[in-house]
């Protein structure tokens, strides 16, 4: 299903097992480059709270003219994000709505008025809509399909077609039971909370044994094995404190 399985960007969001990866940069017009591939540590990108499996997910950042949340909710096979800009600038940023195929699994991306798409082996199709409005801005540095929208308000990317008003209604209810479940854990839920959500952001889509895994860090994810230059890194105390929390997740079902 939905989450974000790519390791080098938290704006990424992926479906497994296709691959195909709905990935959003931004250009703070007061700045010299885009932004694209945010981790924790990058323009002050705050993680939020979140479920385990991508039902619900929440993120800030900031850049000099701009602060952004981002927002995703995953019902099945349909994705629904939603980016809330907060500007300072003389010009509105602008959001660039990257569509591809990950770890050269196969399938085929293509944008067909303004519109991004992807078909795969099995006859599985899928479009990308947003309600956000054309700004035509093509110095983005993608090398894939993309569209660029004005980030002047909040708003939607999905896999069907919405208003930002309608993605609201879904994220809300979604964030909704994310809180219900850290409630039950009365004066631990803080707690519980920032483990969910620092263990749920570190799960990442390792492509060389085609496997889900929880890193010590989306940064330790790639380039520090000593003999397998694309190994993750895995900690004993990190991977058993993630094995535990989600023991005990997979016993109520939520993941």
């Amino acid at each position: 299903g939905w989450n974000t399985w790519f390791s080098p960007s938290m704006t990424a969001h992926v479906l497994l097992p296709y691959g195909f990866a709905v990935n959003l940069c931004f250009r703070d017009h007061a700045e010299s480059d885009n932004v694209r591939n945010l981790k924790v540590g990058e323009h002050g990108l705050r993680p939020g709270g979140r479920s385990w499996n991508g039902e619900y997910t929440c993120l800030t950042f900031n850049t000099s003219g701009a602060k952004y949340t981002v927002e995703s909710t995953a019902d099945g096979k349909n994705q629904f994000i939603l980016v809330t800009p907060e500007c300072s600038g003389v010009r509105a940023p602008s959001m660039i709505i990257e569509a591809c195929v990950l770890w050269g699994k196969e399938g085929a991306v293509s944008k067909e008025n303004g519109r991004l798409s992807a078909d795969f082996p099995d006859g599985y199709h899928v479009e990308v809509y947003t309600d956000g409005e054309p700004d035509f801005y093509l110095y983005s540095g993608s090398t894939s399909p993309f569209v660029s929208v004005k980030l002047d308000r909040p708003v939607s990317v999905s896999t069907c077609p919405c208003t930002a008003e309608e993605v609201r209604a879904r994220l809300d209810c979604a964030r909704e039971k994310v809180s219900a479940d850290e409630a039950r854990y009365g004066k631990n839920s803080s707690a519980y909370q920032a483990m969910k959500s620092c263990t749920a952001w570190d799960t990442v889509y390792e492509p060389e044994h085609d496997r889900i895994c929880s890193p010590v860090s989306r940064s330790w994810s790639e380039g520090w094995g000593c003999d397998k230059p694309n190994s993750n890194n895995f900690y004993h105390w990190g991977g058993l404190l993630a094995c535990v929390a989600i023991y005990y997740e997979e016993e109520k079902g939520d993941i």
